[in-house]
């Protein structure tokens, strides 16, 4: 997800940069805990990345993928054949 405004976040669209990943969502889908901290597991798409440091961007359907631009995060394991990687936000 990306900031929204003042307490409120969005789901990103493509090459967007993210602040975190959703990990709860109350009952009502009105509010949401968001990790934007620490290791968290994140599904991606296109290529494989490398372990290392990595541009991360939004792939506009709730993955993520190698960016051109964006910040730099800490790659710290990829699973290719289930498509997912553990970054440190």
């Amino acid at each position: 997800v990306k900031i929204a405004g003042s307490g409120a976040v969005t789901r990103c669209a493509d090459d967007d940069p993210f602040v975190g990943k959703v990990v709860s969502v109350d009952a009502k889908g009105k509010i949401c805990g968001v990790a934007v901290r620490g290791t968290v597991t994140l599904p991606y798409s296109g290529s494989d990345p490398s372990p290392g440091y990595g541009q991360i961007v939004a792939d506009g359907t709730g993955k993520v993928k190698i960016g051109a631009t964006g910040p730099s995060r800490l790659i710290l394991q990829v699973d290719a054949g289930a498509k997912e990687l553990v970054i440190l936000l």
